[in-house]
């Protein structure tokens, strides 16, 4: 259980890494006066991924490493993007986040 624990953990720092490189590129694209070459900046964020997905592997499959990574990243990504760039998700939209959120509770009951 500790073990699936420590992968859900990984997967959601997995997320966070997601989150921060998004978050810089929406600031960059945004902002048409800043440097291009800014994008490094997340491209070097996305290099820790692969170093925390290996170590993940120790804990958890593949399979629910990416899925929880995936849907948390997706998530808090659209609630960052609803108020703080005023983005705007329909009603089916909103419905599959929750689903997303009903998968990972089911992973983490395995």
């Amino acid at each position: 259980m500790l073990n699936k624990t420590f992968g859900l953990i990984i997967a959601c720092l997995l997320a966070i890494v997601d989150i921060i490189a998004f978050s810089i590129s929406k600031q960059i694209y945004l902002h048409n006066n800043i440097n291009k070459l800014w994008l490094i900046a997340p491209a070097i964020i996305y290099g820790f991924q692969i170093i925390l997905f290996y170590y993940g592997l120790r804990f958890t499959t593949m399979i629910e490493l990416n899925i929880v990574w995936n849907i948390v990243s997706s998530i808090v990504i659209a609630i960052i993007g609803i108020y703080f760039f005023s983005e705007i998700l329909s009603n089916k939209k909103i419905i599959a986040m929750i689903l997303g959120l009903l998968s990972i509770i089911l992973f983490s009951l395995d």
